[in-house]
């Protein structure tokens, strides 16, 4: 076998050459093969390998946008439990499941999706958004390892800092996978396999039950302008250590939330109080970082929360004030002048002590005598709570009791409390009673009625056991313990009961007096005598149910 060789002049370069322009053809011709060739819009629509979605704008970008908002909401499924529900823009239960669905999976990389846009003849855009399923699919599984990858860390953060620490990684983790358009599957420390928005709820919660919430004294008060700017300072705590991710508020409808910082923050109030404790109702969450990039969680995570409760009890005492003062005008006429700040007056009334009374805020008043010297009581809103009593001296006014101070024992207090629970409807109050502390309400040995609140007892035409009954339950401060008696007793006694349309007649009714905030019974009326009603509490006649009594509610009693 012969070889030969042959000489070409240049023959090196013309070689490196060929072979440089040999590869990009090669290169040009397998890129072409692996490169899927874009299809058409019928292809799209017609051949069922694409999710697609398509709109029309003025704007070319816009059709674009609405276009790939359109696909995305053909292929979102939210994840409720262990049920899916499609998406449609039919169904408005889920309109805003559907709106925050769309920012999350928007955020998510789709890799392949693409989009076809041409004009039609009246200058508007018409865009076709679409991705083959095989993309699709592979960008689902790329999300979902990152999903479970965050899950490892967030795990990771916890065993080496604690659950405080790892909760902003959780809830992120939790976000990230609720609206996740299939479920995602994790395991648990017990090696079972669940699904991954039940076991971050079940972090979240065991989170939330350890939370422990402190309130301090209220600050601030109504300010000039009439400008309220009270607050309420909040402390949260798990263990000893503080809460530093979370955003808490009044369960008000319009109150909007506060984010810790260090475990501290201040909720504001917009209303005044109406009693010197209130209890309220706080919601909470766990909170992202306010940035940029968290502007979508967050409107993802008002939306979904979860939300926690829990009551809190905020004593206002300290930013509360009632006083008057007094000045004499002439004589025994003397002027009274109120003070009160930071409390929402929905009844006001003073008891000048000789059965006159007033609700102007500044009164004036003549009393009869001024020996012994007059007691005189501010009262707001029907409540004991509200309360200031003082002496009218000659000196000038000597204070029985200031706002905030314990009221004395009254007589009530002192009876018995288990010999009231045991008595029988009609039975004597004074069977197996000390005589000490007989109810003066009842008559006396002799058969006497005392008068109680100018109204007797007696001129009722009743049974006696009804009688008795009925002066039984007009001691009772609870309405609860009204209705749970007047179940019990009142069928067999024949007494109607209810609103004032259940009574035959309103005239021969007693009327209790509830308020509908404390379900305590802040008057007891008797029927009608001589145009009047009575009220047995505090012995005053009342003229107008309406009038001395708007905004409460009512039992009305028919024996």
């Amino acid at each position: 076998m012969r070889i030969y060789c042959v000489y070409v002049p240049g023959g090196p370069k013309i070689i490196q050459s060929a072979m440089i322009r040999l590869i990009i053809i090669i290169t040009l011709v397998v890129s072409a093969q692996s490169i899927r060739a874009q299809p058409t819009e019928y292809d799209i629509k017609m051949s069922g390998d694409y999710h697609w979605g398509e709109a029309v704008s003025e704007s070319r970008s816009e059709a674009v946008s609405l276009a790939r908002s359109d696909l995305i909401g053909r292929i979102v499924t939210v994840v409720v439990a262990d049920q899916t529900y499609d998406i449609t823009e039919d169904n408005e239960e889920f309109s805003t499941f559907y709106r925050s669905a769309s920012r999350t999976i928007s955020r998510m990389e789709l890799r392949g999706l693409d989009h076809i846009v041409t004009e039609r003849p009246d200058g508007t855009f018409r865009a076709l958004a679409y991705i083959h399923h095989n993309d699709y699919r592979h960008s689902l599984e790329t999300e979902r390892d990152r999903q479970i990858a965050l899950a490892e860390q967030a795990a990771e953060i916890e065993r080496e800092d604690g659950l405080n620490l790892a909760i902003p990684w959780y809830y992120r983790a939790f976000l990230n996978t609720y609206y996740f358009p299939e479920p995602i599957y994790l395991t648990d420390e017990a090696g079972r396999s669940i699904e991954a928005r039940q076991y971050y709820r079940r972090i979240l919660d065991r989170w939330a039950d350890r939370i422990c919430i402190r309130t301090g004294q209220p600050s601030g008060g109504l300010m000039p302008g009439n400008v309220l700017e009270m607050s309420i300072p909040l402390e949260l705590t798990i263990g000893n250590r503080p809460v530093t991710t979370l955003d808490i508020g009044f369960d008000i409808a319009g109150y909007g939330t506060r984010q810790t910082v260090s475990g501290s923050t201040e909720l504001y109030l917009e209303r005044l109080p109406s009693r010197p404790v209130e209890s309220f109702t706080l919601v909470f969450r766990p909170a992202l970082e306010e940035t940029r990039s968290n502007r979508d969680w967050q409107v993802l995570a008002s939306e979904i929360g979860p939300f926690y409760r829990r009551n809190i009890s905020i004593d206002f005492t300290p930013v509360m004030i009632i006083d008057f003062t007094a000045h004499n005008i002439t004589g025994k006429s003397w002027r009274f002048t109120s003070r009160i700040e930071n409390i929402s007056i929905s009844h006001l009334q003073w008891n000048f002590g000789d059965g006159s009374y007033s609700r102007e805020m500044h009164p004036a008043h003549t009393f009869r005598q001024l020996d012994p010297p007059p007691t005189v009581t501010l009262t707001l809103n029907r409540n004991p709570d509200l309360q200031v009593v003082k002496k009218v001296t000659p000196t000038g006014l000597e204070t029985v009791r200031a706002f905030g101070e314990e009221h004395p024992p009254s007589p009530a207090d002192t009876r018995p409390a288990a010999r009231a629970d045991t008595r029988r409807p009609g039975e004597d109050v004074r069977a197996g009673r000390d005589e000490s502390v007989r109810d003066r309400s009842l008559p006396d040995r002799a058969g006497n009625d005392p008068e109680i609140g100018h109204f007797r007892w007696r001129t009722l035409d009743l049974p006696p056991g009804k009688r008795a009954y009925l002066q039984q339950i007009s001691r009772e401060k609870d309405s609860g313990e009204i209705l749970r008696s007047l179940q019990t007793h009142a069928r067999g006694l024949d007494i109607r009961y209810g609103n004032s349309t259940a009574v035959q007649s309103q005239a021969n009714s007693f009327v209790a007096i509830i308020d509908p905030e404390t379900y305590q019974v802040v008057a007891f009326l008797t029927p009608v005598q001589h145009g009047r009603r009575t009220e047995l509490h505090s012995g005053r006649r009342v003229i107008n149910l309406a009038d001395e009594f708007r905004g409460l509610g009512s039992v009305w009693i028919e024996p």
